[in-house]
């Protein structure tokens, strides 16, 4: 589980592992000029004026069900109104047994020559019955909703330097009534609370040095009554994060980025304990042009070192410190553009590793993430 947590944290300051291009190419959107961008810094949607994008992700099969399109539209001539985006089936919101899809609308703007404004507004909601198909008559009734806003500000220090600067304030609630036995679980008007930031500095003309600043609370804790006793149950979580990296071209048809994430994670669960993590992980990242319709790319992402608390009610483990020494992880992607028109992938790593059905004789998907993207201007 550790390992697994320890490689999910380096992704530091990416809302969605959707975004195909982030994900295979060093996982940290804070080291990329991507239309992923406006997710975290929605003033950064006056860099993509106009494109749509269908993207799709899941660790084991792709469906209809777990993909979301964005659109980012122009307004005005030379879009001097500012660029509309609307995302429709975007998770919302993750609970630790659900996933909130819903609709988020988005606005960007230049305020002048060295200022650009952006809002997100999200919205989620989910409602499900499940009844019981055995005869026995019972049923279990589930509702949760939730509501973000997301302002952010560009600074533009000169032609290659900026400041990317974002808050995000979500409220959420959910209820879930149990048949058996008929107990209830809900939260009512819980928070979370994050702000990012990122400088970018240009250090040369193909080579450019960014810090990524990341901070995120959560308060996920429930009211849960069981006959006729009521109790809380706590569960928050916070994060602090520090990404510092370089973008660099070294050659035309090569694009590299390296760096490090250090990052601090808590969770708080009132009288039933702690848990702690204290981690420095590496980043890197390839993207190579291969040609006029198609680009590799290959990402690593990796905790050196890491220290952990576990202090919950259940667990003796106490503290520990843990140095890696296996080989590093390695994700590997692809684009085939044609036109205006650019489809990424992303490996599966049973795949990648394991190789394919005729030689492991199990079943996997080729592909983990897709992204569809066209853009009316040219990129």
């Amino acid at each position: 589980m550790r390992k697994l947590i320890g490689i999910a944290v380096l992704l530091i300051g990416v809302l969605s592992a959707t975004e195909t291009r982030v994900t295979t190419f060093g996982g940290v959107l804070d080291f990329l000029k991507d239309d992923a961008l406006p997710l975290i810094y929605p003033s950064q949607m006056v860099s993509f004026p106009s494109l749509l994008v269908l993207e799709a992700y899941d660790e084991n099969t792709l469906t209809s069900g777990n993909a979301y399109f964005k659109g980012y539209f122009g307004l005005g001539e030379n879009h001097s109104m500012g660029v509309l985006g609307t995302y429709l089936n975007i998770p919302i919101y993750d609970y630790s047994y659900r996933t909130i899809r819903g609709l988020m609308l988005s606005y960007g703007k230049y305020l002048g020559e060295k200022i650009a404004f952006g809002l997100n507004l999200g919205f989620g909601m989910y409602d499900s019955t499940y009844e019981d198909t055995t005869g026995a008559g019972f049923k279990n009734e589930e509702s949760s909703n939730m509501f973000s806003l997301n302002p952010g500000i560009t600074f533009y220090l000169s032609e290659t330097d900026f400041v990317d600067v974002a808050f995000n304030f979500a409220m959420h609630s959910f209820e879930v009534k149990f048949a058996t036995p008929r107990d209830t679980a809900k939260a009512k008007g819980k928070s979370d609370i994050s702000l990012n930031a990122r400088y970018w500095k240009g250090l040369s003309e193909y080579t450019s040095f960014i810090a990524g600043f990341h901070f995120f609370t959560s308060d996920k804790s429930i009211e849960r009554k069981v006959g006729g006793e009521t109790r809380e149950v706590t569960d928050k979580y916070s994060m602090f994060g520090l990404n510092l990296g370089i973008n660099t071209q070294p050659i035309d048809i090569l694009n590299l980025v390296l760096g490090f994430s250090i990052l601090n994670l808590s969770w708080d669960y009132g009288n039933r304990g702690k848990k702690g993590q204290l981690s420095f992980g590496i980043v890197g990242g390839i993207e190579a042009d291969l040609g006029k319709w198609f680009i590799l790319r290959l990402a690593t992402r990796k905790d050196l070192w890491a220290t952990y608390t576990d202090e919950y009610i259940s667990s003796s483990t106490g503290k520990s410190s843990v140095s890696t020494q296996d080989l590093l992880p390695l994700t590997l992607g692809f684009a085939y553009k044609r036109g205006n028109l650019r489809i990424d992938g992303a490996v599966s790593p049973d795949i990648l590793y394991k190789g394919p059905y005729f030689i492991t004789g199990k079943e996997s998907a080729l592909f983990y993430s897709i992204s569809i993207l066209y853009s009316f201007l040219s990129y």
